[in-house]
């Protein structure tokens, strides 16, 4: 099924509240609509907890707060400032929760843009880290401990209770956009740089490179990287503009899904993993999602809709879409979303 608009026999109202009724609601909900926060959308994260959904704008830098049981905007926001530029510059903005929900951070795409990192239940800003150029991706450790930065030169790994830098390794494959990835057990490291054939892992003990992956087509690029649950593979956008799977101790990649049309290297590629692994989506800058059931290896296309995000529980996936006017977020409950897909 492909170039699709809209989800089959899926409810959409404005509110989750209208979704609600008795018994365990997450089997009872469709999706939700969020008008007023879609417009200069960049990034999506849920917290921890799954309960909200922050929404960063790349218009003015500024992180909005969803309530996902209301479906209600929450009275806090914060803005990532943008030094050495306007801050009414538009700039790809990123934001992500930690893992035990202590921590927001929040960077925009450009000269000299540090990442914020907030108290965010308190409203305080608890560390910066300075000095970063083009951060096209970052990533909190497992264990809270550490947030990992990768700019146009720099890989960076900072200590957020000690608020110092504990590495600062030098981007072999540098460019205007990469991306990393934390091991779940949080002692690696995977990188890759737009236009380079390489991805290279990283002991974060260390800091050393301990392996590079070299792609199996000529001329072909490592996008996007995700670590499967056991650690010992990645999923990957690209070569190809194909999601494969790759063996990290063989070296090697042992299976792939089809080709994506219209892939580019940028800020704004995404890609999202459900926990479970069952579901693989990603959307880049022509504002189009491909999902992929990983039980079924089939496809869908979404027309008008990107930046994937999976809730951590396995409840939630959320995008952005384009349906009207201006664009808004929508929220479904994966489990009925899976179900439309077959």
């Amino acid at each position: 099924m492909t170039g699709r608009q809209k989800l089959p026999l899926v409810l959409t109202a404005l509110l989750l509240g209208n979704l609600l009724s008795a018994g365990d609601s997450s089997k009872t909900r469709g999706s939700i609509t969020i008008e007023d926060v879609g417009d200069g959308a960049t990034s999506l994260a849920f917290s921890s907890d799954s309960n909200v959904l922050a929404v960063a704008n790349g218009k003015d830098g500024t992180i909005a707060f969803l309530e996902i049981l209301s479906g209600k905007r929450i009275k806090r926001s914060f803005t990532v400032p943008a030094q050495g530029q306007n801050d009414k510059t538009w700039a790809p903005t990123r934001v992500a929760f930690s893992s035990n929900d202590e921590f927001l951070a929040g960077v925009r795409y450009g000269l000299n843009c540090p990442l914020v990192i907030w108290d965010w239940k308190n409203e305080i800003e608890f560390a910066r880290v300075n000095g970063l150029n083009l951060v096209s991706a970052f990533s909190f450790g497992p264990d809270n401990e550490l947030v990992a930065i990768v700019d146009s030169k720099w890989i960076v790994v900072f200590n957020i209770q000690k608020k110092v830098v504990v590495h600062r390794i030098p981007h072999k494959d540098g460019g205007l956009a990469s991306w990393l990835a934390f091991s779940h057990d949080g002692k690696k490291l995977a990188v890759t740089g737009a236009g380079f054939p390489r991805l290279r892992i990283y002991n974060i003990a260390s800091g050393q490179e301990e392996r590079a992956l070299s792609s199996d087509v000529a001329g072909g690029w490592f996008l996007a990287v995700h670590w499967t649950k056991d650690n010992k593979s990645l999923i990957v956008v690209g070569p190809e503009n194909a999601i494969s799977y790759w063996d990290v101790a063989l070296q090697r990649k042992y299976r792939q899904y089809g080709s994506i049309k219209g892939l580019s290297p940028i800020p704004e590629l995404r890609l999202a993993v459900s926990p479970d692994e069952k579901l693989i989506a990603v959307s880049s800058d022509d504002k189009t999602m491909h999902v992929w059931d990983t039980s079924t290896f089939s496809q869908t296309t979404f027309l008008n809709h990107w930046l994937p995000s999976f809730s951590s529980n396995g409840r939630w996936i959320a995008c952005v879409v384009l349906e009207g006017r201006n664009p808004a977020i929508r929220v479904w409950n994966c489990e009925l979303f899976r179900k439309s897909l077959r």
